[in-house]
């Protein structure tokens, strides 16, 4: 399980994460939901590392990571999906896909899991392509399996379905779902657009100002007060 505890985050003066309670469990399907500019980003960095916390607490799997730097929740199983991809454009599909391998250790930075080409069996033909070539979604797909890559036990997803067209989307649908089903991974996904989070989610936490306002499984939360949190 993953488990903040009042955290909070500051960016400079701004108070940016408030108190937020959140626990995402293996073989479910955790997402975040709220309009642009609640924290929803940040709080993605906070539990991967990328911005340090000004309170509270973080822990996976029993094994308190508050303090740890990013490379470190990496190795502990934490995987982070970034919401602009920061795939590397100039190096190609297989070079990007080895960058996820330094988080691993032992026998798992050997060599690529061929897993990662049945979920995305497009990125086994565009191997030697740079990334910068690739279409939007099949980039977005590298980022996903880049990850993949270092078997995380927790997967962080920011927004995966921004900017992509509709095909892709359905395949990155299925993919969570498969992710999810398999047991192995808790899936912490990050969404403005509730319909695609519907149809995979199993709980919401609803953001608005930095704060978590409405938490549940999917079946006991009220459809309008959700979308009344997501509309301008």
């Amino acid at each position: 399980m993953l488990e903040t505890r009042a955290l909070n985050l500051h960016y400079g003066a701004s108070h940016i994460l408030r108190d937020v309670d959140l626990t995402a469990e293996r073989g479910k399907v955790t997402c975040v939901l709220g309009r642009n500019g609640v924290g929803k980003t940040s709080l993605l960095r906070a539990i991967s590392g990328l911005h340090p916390t000004s309170g509270g607490s973080l822990s996976w799997a029993g094994s308190d990571l508050t303090r740890l730097p990013p490379h470190r929740r990496a190795q502990a199983g934490i995987g982070y999906v970034p919401q602009d991809r920061e795939i590397f454009p100039r190096l190609t599909v297989e070079e990007n896909l080895r960058t996820g391998l330094a988080a691993a250790n032992g026998q798992r930075r050997a060599g690529l899991d061929e897993s990662v080409f049945e979920l995305f069996p497009v990125l086994k033909d565009m191997l030697k392509r740079r990334g910068g070539d690739l279409s939007g979604g099949q980039q977005q797909q590298l980022a996903i399996a880049r990850a993949l890559t270092m078997r995380p036990g927790c997967l962080l997803l920011d927004e995966p379905t921004e900017g992509i067209q509709p095909s892709i989307i359905k395949d990155i649908a299925g993919v969570i779902a498969k992710l999810a089903e398999s047991g192995e991974m808790a899936i912490v996904l990050v969404e403005q657009y509730f319909d695609f989070a519907r149809e995979l989610a199993d709980q919401f936490y609803v953001m608005d100002r930095g704060q978590i306002v409405l938490a549940g499984a999917k079946d006991a939360l009220d459809e309008a007060d959700v979308r009344r949190h997501l509309t301008v």
